[in-house]
């Protein structure tokens, strides 16, 4: 019986195989790209909450409202490659590095569009992040 049915047992195990590794390397790209991701908006807040936001303030102290309001529907563009310059975070190095299971992001094509909303705080604000990575 073996003997019969042996081909597509072997078959069987195979495909299984086959369906887990596969599944394994799509688990990681979208793993990493997450990572991206994560350290990609971490690292966002942390410059726009502790340095942008900060020294936007104390440059406008008069006019501060009327300037954030002007940006409000324009938006405030940084690169990933001026905000890495800025800030240190601990992760920041796998955004640029593929080895250590890195990811490929080009610094400057990817970028972040801060959006300061009323009442204008220091946490008052939106972002829209746009990555470019390898996979």
């Amino acid at each position: 019986m073996l003997k019969k049915y042996g081909k597509y047992i072997i078959g069987f195990i195979l495909i299984v195989v086959g369906v887990a590794v596969l599944g394994i390397i799509v688990y990681n790209l979208l793993t990493k790209q997450k990572d991206a991701e994560t350290v990609i908006n971490e690292m966002s807040k942390i410059y726009y909450e502790e340095h942008y936001f900060v020294e936007f303030k104390s440059k406008y102290e008069e006019d501060f409202e009327k300037k954030a309001k002007e940006l409000e529907e324009k938006g405030i563009t940084k690169s990933l490659f001026d905000i890495s310059r800025t800030i240190d975070h601990p992760d920041k190095h796998r955004l640029y590095n593929s080895n250590d299971s890195g990811i490929d992001c080009d610094l400057k094509k990817t970028y972040v569009v801060y959006y300061p909303k009323s009442p204008y705080g220091q946490y008052d604000y939106d972002m829209k992040i746009t990555m470019s990575c390898e996979k």
